[in-house]
Order: structure tokens, then sequence, then C-alpha cells
């Protein structure tokens, strides 16, 4: 019996993709890469698609915040992943930004935030 989520995905053809879809995968797949935390750590719903994630072991400590169906300049809330003073970074398009308050402001495009410790 095959994995069930198999039946959901469809065939990329990676060598076609061009353009703002080669670029927007870009982009989420060089996040994921240099972040254990989002394929290996523990996932908190911070609310209103917004989601931290942390990973911690072995020497290893790592942690991002995740809005998706954003639109606009947005305020996402990154409570308990990051402290009041934190330097952040949107890594989808480079802005940076300083938490306060629990939360910061980036603006989102193609839906996506993607924050980072800087």
């Amino acid at each position: 019996m095959g994995d069930a989520d198999m039946a959901t995905r469809g065939f990329m053809n990676w060598n076609e993709a061009n353009g703002d879809t080669a670029t927007h995968w870009k982009k989420v797949g060089t996040f994921r890469k240099n972040h254990v935390a989002v394929g290996g750590g523990a996932q908190t719903d911070l609310g209103s698609n917004t989601y931290g994630r942390t990973y911690n072991k072995n020497g290893i400590s790592d942690k991002v915040v995740i809005k998706i169906d954003a639109s606009g300049s947005t305020q996402v809330n990154v409570s308990g992943i990051f402290s009041d003073g934190t330097k952040v970074r949107n890594a989808y398009n480079g802005e940076t930004g300083t938490v306060s308050g629990g939360s910061v402001t980036f603006t989102a495009e193609n839906g996506v935030i993607l924050i980072e410790e800087m």
C-alpha cells in the first residue's frame, strides 16, 4: 500500500518551469534547505495561517515563522518564537525588521512571508 498523500501530488517538470513559478519555488526551497526547523521541527499554530517551526536537537537550534495567505503589508505574530528586539528578515523578499510587541510587519509577496532570525 502506497502513501495516501501521493495521490494528491502531481509530476512537476522542473526543466520547463520558468519565470514567476520557478522563482517562487526556488525561494521556498532555499528557505527549507537553510532551515532544518521547516522539515524537522515542531510546529506551533500562531493563528491566522501563521506557523512557528522550532528545532532543537543534537546541538542544532533553528526557528522560523511562516505566514501563508497573506497580502500587502501584514503584521505577523511571532511571539513565543522570536523575542522583542530580535532582528528578523523575510527570506522571501529580503525585507528586514525588528520584533516589537510580539510581532513584526512585512510585505507579503505571492501570499507568503518566511521569517528567519538575522
